[in-house]
């Protein structure tokens, strides 16, 4: 009996497994059942995959992306549209860029909200609100807090932006495996900086 790719993956509801182990064949490496339509029931683990680094992106590098179209996100911009880099975000992060879309300062850029937050949607990986950090670990400005929050928490590889508050604390949390970093400094997702 030749079998094709779609009898490989058909599960016999007459037959037990332990029936089906005791007259199983071997074809490519996988244990078969000998009737047609049989059960697979040994198959080799999947490789291991190497998941990718995570980043946090604060508003202002959002912004720079999704309204400036500032040259020095592009290399974010294609590790995610690459899935080489997975963004981290909560609900609180896409109400500020929500609000800071809609701020007169703005309106020269026109920026196309509905086009941002789909972006963001269609990008982010929606986290729960991160518990707050340890008093140690907090940021000068509070509402920069959320973003050192979420990537302590989820354990991300980076958080990008432009704040200076943000910034200072790179030092800190640098030994928690935390990068924090101005996207012009960003390298992509293979590189330590």
């Amino acid at each position: 009996m030749s079998c094709s790719e779609s009898q490989l993956w058909v599960v016999s509801q007459s037959t037990s497994a332990a029936k089906s182990a005791e007259k199983s064949s071997s074809i490519f490496g996988y244990a078969f059942s000998g009737k047609p339509g049989g059960v697979l029931f040994d198959m080799p683990p999947a490789p291991p995959v190497s998941p990718a680094p995570t980043v946090v992106l604060d508003t202002n590098t959002v912004l720079d992306w999704l309204v400036f179209r500032n040259a020095c996100m592009a290399p974010v911009v294609a590790a995610l549209e690459s899935s080489t880099l997975h963004w981290l975000a909560c609900t609180a992060m896409r109400e500020e860029l929500r609000r800071t879309l809609a701020y007169r300062s703005l309106a020269k850029w026109q920026p196309d909200s509905q086009h941002a937050l789909a972006t963001f949607d269609h990008h982010a990986r929606l986290l729960p609100m991160p518990a707050a950090a340890p008093q140690h670990l907090r940021c000068s400005d509070p509402d920069d807090q959320v973003f050192l929050d979420l990537a302590l928490a989820h354990k991300a590889r980076w958080l990008i932006t432009h704040d200076g508050a943000l910034l200072r604390m790179a030092r800190r949390v640098r030994p928690l495996g935390l990068l924090i970093t101005a996207p012009k400094h960003w390298l992509g997702p293979a590189s330590p900086s």
